[in-house]
């Protein structure tokens, strides 16, 4: 067996919670052990925000979270917060336009902090 197959097999198998000694991958054919290791990994697509932007006093709260998860976020990811955040503040009737247009020049710089990472 490889190093690299039986590291990786350590790792999964530390994850769950068995002993490796237990499964006999030298015994057991290629596509088996592929097919196995398929079923135990599992690729996340949904993206984590640092809190839900559905009303203008989160966003006001955890402005500095919100603004460091766009600029240093997954690009596809920050961009939907981004855009959740704008359409919060947009609709937002409590908040001065003032302050709505400083919380949107906000999000522009922390957007152009993404592209030049």
């Amino acid at each position: 067996m490889y190093f690299s197959v039986y590291l990786t097999m350590s790792i999964i198998s530390s994850q769950l919670g068995t002993d490796l000694n237990a499964i006999d991958i030298a015994r057991s054919s290629n596509g088996q052990t592929q097919s196995g290791i398929e079923q135990i990994l599992t690729i996340d697509h949904e993206c984590h925000y640092p809190f839900n932007p559905s009303s203008i006093v989160t966003i006001i709260i955890f402005q500095k979270k919100g603004m460091n998860y766009i600029a240093t976020g997954e690009e596809r990811c920050a961009w939907h917060f981004a855009k959740e955040i704008e359409t919060v503040i947009k609709d937002s009737i409590f908040v001065p336009n003032f302050y709505k247009n400083k919380l949107l020049e906000e999000i522009q710089v922390a957007k152009k902090r993404q592209k030049s990472i």
